[in-house]
């Protein structure tokens, strides 16, 4: 079930404060503020996240020179590049 107060069409947000992950890996919170300094926070389900994430190689390739994922391996991160 979603909770919406209401929620304007668009959101401009200028820095991502913070972030937090449910417990139970069915969320994610973005903690953002705007140009003005007002902070507001944009609740994404894990589905979604997952959605915008697969999409970020393809905008990658036509808006940035290089591209690079990373992944997490117990101390050290792992990372693919492309250029």
């Amino acid at each position: 079930m979603v909770y919406i107060e209401s929620m304007p069409s668009q959101i401009n947000a200028a820095e991502l404060t913070t972030y937090d992950v449910d417990p139970e890996g069915q969320f994610v919170r973005l903690h953002l503020r705007d140009q003005h300094g007002a902070p507001g926070t944009l609740v994404l389900p894990t589905d979604c996240l997952t959605q915008l994430l697969m999409s970020l190689p393809e905008w990658s390739k036509k808006h940035c020179a290089i591209v690079r994922a990373t992944i997490p391996c117990g101390s050290r991160i792992l990372w693919k590049a492309s250029m």
